[in-house]
């Protein structure tokens, strides 16, 4: 397929080092990830017992995603300036989203119209608009 196509996938002048901390970073995210999910289903299908057993096991994801903070970290400070600032603007919308969203969820809890707060909606939207200020940003400047 022509590079133009594939955009979306990431700037095509990275370097190798760029690739290197990119697919370290990808990596331990879908650790993380994985881990949430595995541990969040043990509890939920009483795989896992409640107390000491369970709490030890949510440590998992909490240290996966420590390793995740430190190789994205690791991942922005030595890329170059570009892709610096396609994921500078990529956080932004993030966070910009999660706020809304977040303050938006509690005063809809708070009149009623939802019955609980829904913490995995804001983080997913979050998601969401990172990936989409990382595509958008990539297609921008390539």
């Amino acid at each position: 397929m022509e590079k133009a196509r594939w955009w979306f996938l990431g700037c095509a002048a990275r370097t190798p080092r760029d690739r290197r901390n990119e697919l370290e970073a990808s990596l331990w995210t879908a650790m993380w990830v994985g881990s949430w999910f595995a541990v969040n289903l043990a509890i939920s299908y009483d795989v896992l017992p409640r107390g000491l057993p369970g709490s030890l096991a949510a440590l998992l994801p909490f240290g996966l995603g420590v390793g995740t903070m430190l190789a994205y970290r690791r991942f922005l400070r030595e890329a170059d300036e570009l892709l610096r600032k396609i994921q500078l603007d990529a956080l932004a919308a993030s966070v910009g989203v999660g706020m809304l969203a977040g303050f938006t969820n509690h005063l809809l809890v708070r009149t009623g119209v939802l019955s609980s707060e829904h913490v995995l909606v804001v983080i997913s939207l979050m998601m969401v608009a990172y990936a989409a200020g990382v595509s958008f940003g990539t297609k921008r400047y390539s």
